[in-house]
This record gives C-alpha cells, sequence and structure tokens, in this order.
C-alpha cells in the first residue's frame, strides 16, 4: 500500500515536471532551501524564525528554480550529443563550476544581506561589501562539495530529474548555507570594505591613505648650509 502510494506520488511529480516546469521546480525549491534553513537554526540553537526561512525559500523559488531550469537547458544546447556520456558529464561539469557556482555563491549573500538584512544590511553598497567578504570561502566551500555530486548529475541522471536530484543534494549544501550564515553572516560591517571580487558601488577615495615620506611636510625642505671649519690659531714659531 504504501508502495504504491509512493509510486503515484512519483508519477505524478514527474508529471507536473513535464506539463509545469518552472512551477514545479519552484515549489521543490522553496522547499528545500526553507527546511535547511530551519534546520541551521536549530543547529546554532538560534530561536525559530519562519519569516527568515521563507525568505530564504523564496530564494530558492523565485531564483535558483528558474534559473536553474534555464541553465540545464542551455547545457544541453552547447554541449554537443555527439560526443561520448563521460566527455558530455565532463564539459558539462566544467561549466557548472566556471559559471553557475562563482555567480551563485555571490548571488546568495547578495540576497541574504539585501533582502533579509542579515549582518546589519541596510542599503546595496553594504550588501556588495558584506557578499566580497564571504563569497571567496564559500566559492571554496562549493568546489570541494559539488564537482563530485555534479558529475552524478550529469552522467547518470536524466534531465527532468537533475533539480529535483541536485535540490535533493543540495538540502546538504544549504543547510551549510544558513549554517554558515549563522555563524559568521551576521556580525557587524566592516569598517572598511574588504577587496572587491566582482565589482563595488564605490571607489572609496574617502579612506584615509599614508602619506609617502616625500608628502610628510607641507613646505619643501630648504637646503642647509656646509659648516664653517673652526678658525685655526696661529703658532708660534
Amino acid at each position: 500500500m504504501l508502495g504504491q502510494a509512493l509510486r503515484g506520488a512519483f508519477n505524478r511529480y514527474s508529471t507536473l515536471l513535464e506539463t509545469r516546469p518552472v512551477a514545479t521546480r519552484s515549489v521543490t525549491a522553496f522547499c528545500v532551501v526553507s527546511s535547511g534553513d530551519l534546520v541551521a537554526q536549530c543547529i546554532t540553537h538560534r530561536p525559530r524564525n519562519y519569516r527568515h526561512a521563507a525568505g530564504m525559500g523564496m530564494y530558492g523559488a523565485c531564483l535558483i528554480a528558474p534559473i536553474g531550469y534555464g541553465f540545464f537547458n542551455l547545457l544541453r544546447r552547447i554541449v554537443p550529443p555527439s560526443s561520448s556520456p563521460l566527455k558530455r558529464a565532463l564539459k558539462k561539469l566544467a561549466l557548472d563550476l566556471t559559471i553557475w557556482q562563482p555567480s551563485f555563491s555571490y548571488a546568495f549573500w547578495l540576497y541574504n544581506g539585501l533582502v533579509l538584512g542579515d549582518g546589519g544590511v541596510t542599503n546595496m553598497e553594504q550588501a556588495i561589501w558584506r557578499a566580497n567578504a564571504l563569497f571567496l570561502p564559500t566559492l571554496i566551500n562549493a568546489y570541494c562539495f559539488w564537482p563530485f555530486a555534479n558529475f552524478i548529475t550529469f552522467y547518470c541522471i536524466p534531465f527532468k530529474f537533475r533539480l529535483l536530484w541536485r535540490k535533493s543534494v543540495s538540502f546538504s549544501w544549504n543547510t551549510f548555507l544558513c549554517w554558515y550564515n549563522s555563524k559568521h553572516g551576521h556580525s557587524p560591517l566592516f569598517l572598511y570594505p574588504p577587496p572587491s571580487f566582482f565589482f563595488s558601488t564605490s571607489s572609496f577615495s574617502s579612506l584615509p591613505t599614508p602619506l609617502s615620506p616625500l608628502s610628510s611636510s607641507s613646505s619643501p625642505a630648504t637646503p642647509s648650509s656646509p659648516p664653517v671649519p673652526p678658525a685655526q690659531s696661529p703658532t708660534i714659531k
């Protein structure tokens, strides 16, 4: 009985993936990302914040799911089907690691600060400063986690189930991101903006710059006169 119910639910879900691909993937992404945020709140012993979890779920539903659907379709078109399955999987994996992972490692923190206000962010410039600081550690962890999972995605999983597989695997990844945000992302903003990896809204020309030794004096130094040798007393012969 339970097996038949699960099989019927799976068949219904497969039908929805065919008839309503974007909406079905968006609902799936909302459930996965929001539940990952709730698990992270439990791990870090923070009070339950369902509004924050819903905001993280909207990140998955409005950004990850529709853009991911288009990205997977793009990979199917630009990678030639004439090559072997292994070569196709490796090419798609390389594109995923060079395009998708950097973009969404940055977009996660930009959305998190600008929309949810984590880290005390109140404007776009502060959100960019915060994303610049947290982008590189997130990308390094992504490169440790996603290559093996995405190789299975591109080599073994049929296309219509790839986002479902990625969302199942990314439950652990999203839980890690939400935990990392809970541990490190709520700290106050930096006094000075960190180095910009992608872009910045200001040249930060107002920051103090050290003076060079030549500019430490307001008036040019006057050359000193050579020392006068002491007068010698006449010698008596």
